[in-house]
């Protein structure tokens, strides 16, 4: 007599926005969430140009950024996508001529 192998029960993963998922946890093969992850960073990049293009505060960039990088319910966002949409932040405020503080460039390191 065979015993039967134990289904590993997945109706139990609820998604818990108070994080057990880490940035960059993605499933690629979900396109819904590749569709909305793809929305996500359009969102962002258009708040960070809007922010550049009215020379807000620096405090208000900052901010901007450690919710991209470090934000625990930010799923959809890998460390490599965060990275790239800093490093568009960063090109776009230089183009306006914006002197942006040091610790833009650690966090690109």
């Amino acid at each position: 007599k065979k015993k039967k192998k134990k289904q590993p029960n997945h109706k139990k993963k609820k998604k818990n926005y108070l994080g057990n998922d880490r940035p960059g946890t993605l499933n690629y093969k979900d396109n819904a969430k590749l569709e909305q992850m793809q929305k996500e960073m359009e969102g962002l990049k258009l708040e960070m140009k809007r922010v550049v293009d009215s020379k807000l505060l620096l405090v208000e960039f900052f901010s901007l950024c450690i919710f991209v990088f470090c934000f625990d319910t930010c799923v959809f966002l890998s460390d490599f996508l965060c990275r790239q949409i800093i490093q568009d932040f960063v090109k776009m405020a230089k183009k306006q001529g914006i002197v942006l503080t040091e610790k833009w460039d650690n966090l690109l390191q």
